[in-house]
């Protein structure tokens, strides 16, 4: 028998509810959630069209659906820009990587086994957009074993009973899966087998990135990370060069991927909407 489902809300129920209280969004995530909705509708309305008798008549009416939705919006500037580049110079953010590659000489951490550890922590985090809870929730059975596309799985397990720490770090939504190169899929398992495994408190949890410096009174080497390490790596990061990598944060990549993504997707929007004008041309609109 199902569990039932707790927390979600009838969007029904919460449209016709009087209650003053409704909890809500800012404008400008309202706006930008709904072009992206926008956005979606009309990438999967691309590709389900496309082969269809009537494609080009149907493309046009897909086009005026994806502008009444957008049309709709409350008549202000729409800022949906992922990285604000003002803040976040060009190429700083790959720069970051490149410093906290294990055998940078700008890689402000001593110990050869944390320097690893961290440049997979910021790789991770360049190559999936993942949130920091998420990064932190990530076990060993979540890495790919696919051979040509190497893949982490993200999975929400609220409640999880091999999750040792006070703080239960989850995926904040649904579960999916990230495609990585193979380059960190390596590594990713080289530091499980070479270097995590030497740690006695990592045998008793799943998680991938673990602690390597015991302190005493506080953890011990192999618990789990927590934010607060995180937060410290990225601040030691920052003052190799605190003019250029001011503001660079896990979130700051969470950004920058989703920028690559919306970029990806616009593309593959041009390329149908080429495939649309080639039918069109070809006369297939009956």
């Amino acid at each position: 028998m199902e569990k039932p489902i707790g927390k979600v809300t009838d969007m029904g129920k919460f449209y016709l509810s009087k209650a003053k209280d409704k909890p809500t969004v800012s404008r400008r995530i309202y706006k930008t959630r709904v072009k992206r909705v926008a956005d979606f509708l009309h990438l999967i309305g691309q590709e389900r069209i496309k082969s269809k008798p009537l494609a080009a008549k149907l493309f046009e009416e897909l086009e005026q659906m994806t502008k009444r939705l957008i049309d709709g919006l409350p008549k202000t500037r729409l800022n949906i820009a992922y990285v604000d580049r003002t803040v976040i110079t060009d190429g700083a953010l790959e720069d970051f990587v490149e410093i906290s590659k294990p055998d940078s000489e700008y890689n402000p951490f001593k110990e050869p086994v944390v320097r690893l550890r961290n440049y997979l922590i910021i790789r991770t985090f360049y190559e999936t957009g993942l949130r920091c809870s998420e990064l932190l929730a990530l076990r060993i059975s979540d890495i790919g074993t696919e051979t040509d596309s190497p893949k982490l799985v993200i999975e929400r397990r609220h409640g999880s009973k091999s999750d040792p720490s006070s703080i239960e770090p989850t995926a904040k939504t649904l579960g999916r899966e990230i495609f990585i190169s193979k380059g960190l899929r390596d590594l990713l398992y080289s530091y499980v087998k070479r270097q995590r495994r030497l740690t006695n408190s990592a045998k008793k949890h799943p998680f991938i990135f673990v602690t390597h410096q015991e302190k005493k009174g506080s953890y011990k080497a192999g618990e789990p990370l927590t934010n607060r390490t995180i937060s410290n790596v990225f601040k030691c990061l920052r003052e190799v060069n605190p003019d250029r990598f001011a503001n660079i944060t896990a979130h700051a990549y969470r950004q920058f991927f989703n920028d690559r993504l919306s970029a990806h997707i616009d593309e593959m929007n041009k390329m149908t909407r080429g495939q649309m004008i080639r039918i069109k041309l070809e006369g297939r609109t009956e």
